[in-house]
């Protein structure tokens, strides 16, 4: 059951990963230059030169706190704050790596349990436990996998 969780998680996060890349793409496209949608009356969401930029404006009787060195960056997240005004920036690039992590190790796992199974299959043993079947017939007497899923196996 967590495999198939895990799968359909990955699943969409792949999906996720190439809607972003078009996204990082476009932001780069002369032809758009710059998408903005306003989300409320105070709220902006803008997509400019590989970045999406989130404005939110406080109200003007409202006083946000301010700070002497109100910029904080650290690689290539900037949070800006102002009396009036937050902007927070996230490059496509993070945002792609964030929802590349779930394929990737999806990957790495479908790899490594082909090169198990075959590793196992050529040596005789069992695909399932590793049990060394030479001397067994029908069932592996471990984990009790039929024998003939070692010559499924076989790639």
């Amino acid at each position: 059951m967590k495999r198939r969780q895990f799968n359909l998680v990955a699943s969409a996060s792949l999906g996720v990963f190439v809607v972003i890349l078009w996204l990082w793409a476009m932001s780069y496209d002369c032809g758009i230059g710059s998408v903005t949608q306003r989300i409320t009356s105070r709220q902006t969401l803008a997509s400019r030169r590989g970045q999406i930029i989130h404005e939110w404006y406080a109200k003007p009787d409202t006083t946000l706190l301010y700070w002497k060195d109100n910029d904080w960056r650290y690689l290539g997240l900037n949070i800006s704050l102002w009396p009036s005004l937050t902007l927070t920036r996230v490059p496509y690039w993070f945002l792609a790596l964030l929802t590349a992590v779930g394929p990737i190790v999806r990957t790495v796992e479908r790899i490594r349990t082909r090169q198990r199974v075959r590793f196992r299959s050529r040596r005789g043993l069992c695909v399932r436990c590793g049990y060394d079947l030479r001397a067994s017939e029908g069932r592996c007497p471990e984990c009790g996998t039929g024998i003939g899923a070692l010559e499924e196996a076989k790639i």
